[in-house]
């Protein structure tokens, strides 16, 4: 039987907006969130860090909880959204949502973790860094280089995992055998 484009597409992307919507409710809103706490530990993770990068090019930043009070006055304050737990939670929902054996899922999803938590730590330590001499490039550095920049590393990613990673027609929950889909 051979699967159109079109149906696949769309069955991924229902799954897709399904994912989205149970990894965003379930680890993303505070007070909402039973698993709210994850996010927490990620933008703890991220300042900690941050600040080895700091301490260890000895910049003229103070660091106070989550604020960088840097020498000439500006303030930098990483927040939940500044810990690449977005772009990991949608890369998780396309990963999921992609027909694979659950075990290929699980080694992409964790690979993709760390692989993403070294380009968010570089994303912060380029904003940190450029703020350092050029504060008046917060707005490029932030918006530009940060957002897009871990966005587009995020597509990367899943582009090279459906690249190495052909669709299966049908998957068992307890089996890893897979059988590729002809698009």
């Amino acid at each position: 039987m051979k699967h159109s484009s079109f149906k696949f597409q769309k069955w991924f992307m229902l799954r897709y907006l399904f994912w989205s919507f149970i990894l965003f409710a379930l680890l993303y809103f505070e007070g909402l969130s039973p698993f709210y706490f994850l996010n927490h530990l990620q933008t703890s993770l991220s300042i900690y860090l941050t600040q080895l990068w700091v301490e260890l090019l000895h910049l003229p930043i103070q660091i106070s909880n989550e604020v960088f009070t840097y020498s000439h006055g500006f303030k930098l304050t990483i927040i939940k959204e500044c810990n690449g737990l977005i772009a990991f939670l949608l890369f998780t929902a396309a990963i999921l949502s992609y027909p694979i054996s659950w075990k290929r899922q699980f080694i992409w999803i964790v690979m993709a973790y760390f692989l993403l938590l070294l380009a968010n730590t570089l994303r912060i330590d380029y904003i940190v860094y450029e703020i350092v001499e050029n504060p008046q490039n917060f707005t490029f550095a932030h918006e530009v280089i940060g957002r897009y920049g871990i966005t587009l590393y995020a597509l990367l990613l899943f582009y090279i995992f459906v690249y190495f990673s052909p669709p299966c027609k049908a998957i068992s929950l307890f089996s890893n055998n897979c059988e590729e889909i002809d698009l």
